[in-house]
């Protein structure tokens, strides 16, 4: 479960649920030592001790055989007092996380706003925030996440088409900008536009690297029933150097092309003859030095 959902859930839920006094499951015993809790728990915010206090306040003793209402609204005050300090003092992640704890979402979501503000090519803040401004109705902080998102990704975008090179693909920035742009709700038109040009360029070469890449970028794009194509070429410039000098591309390509044991084959083969040559080399040159040496008499 998403964290953000999750310590919601936790916070609000639990609290609105707190009994009064859970008088047909819980002992007198089981009173009087939540009692004590919450007795502990006031002492504790009467010294300023705000994080003792809102732990006690949020226990599961007190919660359950306690006093509630009184349990709830010690909790409310002590993480309102945490998360403003926290604010104050710059530290967002912790301001937000008492917000939410409090039940404090209107804070929580101008908190939130802030941390984006702060980081906004943070990928998972921005998912997470989404998430939280969704499940509590909060609009507009929906919509300015949705702006940086369409932002975030139009910059990625910018960024593969200066970075990129046949010999230096940059499919991640391309992942990375139909991230945001799936988090900002817009068509993903762009990016597989983007991807399929990419792709094209690729199954124009004739190389195995290039195949790999068309491979990678026809599949991103969501294309698979263009990958066959790439296969098949792959195999017929395989078929092409597999009897030449140039048989390790050959054996690459066959793997492109999805016919390992092809691949396997040749490679074998070709290892084989190099190992015979080799053998025959060396007995050719030991042969020419015991000539050499009866000739001068050794």
């Amino acid at each position: 479960m998403n964290p953000i959902r999750f310590c919601a859930l936790l916070s609000l839920g639990l609290l609105a649920a707190l009994p009064v006094r859970a008088d047909d499951v819980c002992s007198a015993q089981e009173h009087a030592s939540a009692d004590a809790v919450l007795s502990r728990a006031r002492a504790a915010e009467s010294r300023g001790d705000l994080g003792a206090a809102l732990n006690l306040a949020d226990s599961s003793e007190l919660r359950a055989c306690g006093d509630g209402a009184s349990a709830k609204a010690l909790v409310r005050s002590a993480s309102g007092q945490l998360g403003r300090k926290a604010e104050a003092d710059g530290q967002l992640q912790a301001a937000f996380d008492y917000f939410i704890r409090g039940g404090w979402l209107d804070d929580a979501s101008r908190v939130g706003l802030k941390q984006m503000a702060a980081e906004p090519s943070n990928f998972r803040l921005a998912s997470d925030m989404m998430t939280f401004m969704r499940e509590n109705g909060f609009s507009d902080g929906a919509g300015k996440i949705r702006g940086n998102a369409q932002q975030q990704a139009q910059q990625a975008l910018a960024e593969e088409g200066r970075d990129f090179a046949v010999r230096s693909p940059r499919l991640d920035l391309l992942e990375k900008a139909r991230n945001w742009l799936q988090l900002s709700d817009e068509p993903l038109t762009p990016i597989e536009q983007r991807a399929l040009q990419r792709a094209d360029a690729y199954l124009a070469l004739d190389y195995a690297f290039a195949m790999e890449q068309a491979l990678a970028y026809y599949e991103f794009a969501g294309h698979a029933d263009k990958t066959e194509a790439v296969r098949a070429k792959a195999r017929r410039l395989a078929d092409q150097l597999a009897d030449g000098d140039n048989w390790a591309a050959a054996v690459e390509l066959y793997q492109i092309a999805g016919d390992s044991e092809r691949a396997d084959q040749l490679a074998s083969q070709r290892e084989a003859k190099a190992a015979d040559t080799e053998k025959a080399r060396k007995s050719e040159f030991q042969k020419e030095q015991d000539d050499l040496e009866k000739e001068l008499g050794l």
